[in-house]
């Protein structure tokens, strides 16, 4: 495991290009980190193969996938008093850890618990 990762905080499908995420991962590796940690959301634009490719051929893995990102842009949510969006998060989450479980990285379940705010009682 790397010693220090950089969080990217943008959204994978905020990048214009995948050779745009690509100049970023260089930079990253360039200043010393040992990984990155991606936000993961579905249609990033690109294959998760083809990143898969690139970060083992730069030797900076991805050593974990934060979900908050599904919990702010979508409203998925664990602890939603409304069973769809509860049922949407969970499936969601699945897709999510297929994908770390491809790059033997961590899938961080952060916001999408919730907060209390969304919690019915």
């Amino acid at each position: 495991m790397p010693s220090l990762s950089y969080i990217l905080i943008e959204r994978l499908d905020s990048f214009s290009s995948f050779e745009n995420l690509q100049s970023v991962l260089h930079h990253i590796k360039a200043l010393g980190y040992g990984g990155v940690e991606l936000n993961l959301i579905p249609n990033a634009g690109f294959e998760m193969d083809a990143l898969a490719r690139f970060t083992e051929s730069i030797q900076l893995p991805v050593v974990s996938f934060l979900t908050g990102a599904n919990y702010f842009s979508e409203g998925l949510c664990l602890s939603s008093p409304d069973a769809e969006v509860r049922d949407r998060a969970v499936r969601r989450l699945q897709e999510c850890a297929a994908v770390a479980s491809q790059f033997g990285a961590l899938l961080v379940v952060g916001q999408m618990q919730g907060f209390l705010s969304d919690e019915p009682d």
